[in-house]
């Protein structure tokens, strides 16, 4: 960590100075200083100097901190960004969402006055665990004809991601995640070829590789005794396909898989453009013994339309309302709320990307039925999964 290049964007001058001193403690050498947000900006622009994270004040005379996320966004710049304000936690996490949305990559907000543990807490996240590299540094999106020979020469495969109830700690379920075994940058995740294959349509080839690798997965596992529910992410662009109920049925008998074992998992935001198609091909699934989750609840429009008007059998509460849960009261209403509709409508739950002990008492309290995020397990191989156990 201590290698790291840090811009310390603060106009408030013993603030800024006890931000760099603090940053000194922490065994920090490279670190740049700007009072105001066009400096700061003049200062990642220079090509000599490479800027890894920036320490970013909100409230600024002249172009405050929010104009300078925007900006910093538009030009396609790299540094991670720490927030760090007096404002409200809640306002500070509308900015962070706000970055994030310009493609920005944010490590954590923090209050003033700055504290040495949580902005060396905060700082830890900037590389992954065992890259050593910046987590935000990857590949390009992957072109349209470099996907197409991916899928020709088999590339894809299943991550599985585990799910366990938090009153007993057991497996109760595996994600199945898409991932490109790329032979010169190894495993890829989605954002790198999700959106082009549902634009040049190739997110079917993609869909029936997973769905097909998954169920062998579950056939061998079960000869060896282990009996997860699958679930199985599946694309807007492919819920048209009026054959696909029948095709995985089909394949689910090939492996031996019951149906009923089997759940996908649908984006709320997908099932809003052409109402009673998705009703025709989602009540089919369900008359066939699969399960249907709604993903990512509460990140769209309209989540209580698609509850009324869906046949859903899960409910999975986005990682979004997770994240700051230990510091938001509004976060921690949001999931209880949830929770406690989702009981009353005999749906079952799944609380995704818990990622510490904090978070977990926190869920464990409101008593959902899985939980699921880094704290649990990362995403692995099938193989991986076949031994895997919860510490």
């Amino acid at each position: 960590m201590s290698d790291l290049s840090i811009l310390v964007l603060e106009d408030h001058d013993f603030q800024r100075t006890m931000a760099v001193e603090i940053l000194r403690q922490l065994g920090m050498t490279r670190i740049h200083e700007a009072a105001d947000a066009k400096s700061a900006l003049a200062v990642i622009a220079e090509n000599k100097c490479r800027v890894d994270v920036v320490l970013c004040d909100l409230k600024m005379n002249g172009m405050d901190g929010v104009e300078f996320l925007r900006d910093l966004g538009c030009k396609g710049n790299e540094p991670a960004v720490v927030i760090v304000s007096a404002v409200k936690n809640d306002v500070m996490q509308s900015v962070a969402r706000f970055a994030g949305a310009q493609n920005l990559r944010v490590l954590g907000c923090l209050n003033k006055p700055l504290r040495a543990p949580e902005l060396a807490r905060v700082l830890d996240q900037y590389r992954t665990p065992d890259s050593g590299r910046p987590a935000h540094r990857r590949p390009p999106v992957c072109a349209q004809e470099e996907i197409r020979c991916a899928l020709a020469a088999d590339q894809f495969v299943p991550f599985f991601q585990p799910k366990v109830g938090v009153s007993d700690r057991r497996l109760i379920g595996v994600e199945a995640l898409a991932r490109w075994n790329h032979p010169q940058h190894g495993i890829l995740g989605p954002g790198l070829f999700i959106e082009t294959m549902e634009r040049f349509g190739l997110i079917e080839d993609l869909t029936f590789v997973i769905v097909e690798k998954s169920l062998a997965w579950m056939a061998n596992w079960a000869r060896n005794g282990r009996l997860p529910c699958l679930s199985i992410n599946l694309s807007a662009c492919m819920l048209p396909e009026h054959d696909f109920p029948e095709r995985v049925e089909k394949l689910c008998a090939h492996h031996g898989v019951a149906p009923e074992k089997v759940l996908f998992e649908i984006t709320e935001s997908a099932v809003t453009r052409d109402v009673p198609l998705f009703l025709e091909v989602l009540s089919r699934l369900r008359l066939r013994g699969f399960g249907l989750s709604i993903d990512d609840y509460g990140t769209g429009f309209s989540s209580l339309d698609q509850l009324n008007n869906f046949p859903f059998t899960e409910l999975k509460i986005d990682k979004s309302f997770v994240a700051n849960i230990a510091a938001s009261q509004k976060s921690r209403t949001i999931v209880e709320a949830t929770l406690a509709m989702a009981g009353r409508l005999d749906l079952g739950t799944v609380v995704e990307g818990v990622e510490n002990q904090a978070q977990w008492d926190l869920i464990a309290s409101m008593a959902p039925d899985m939980v699921q995020g880094y704290f649990v397990a990362k995403p692995m191989s099938g193989e991986a999964f076949g031994t895997w156990s919860l510490p």
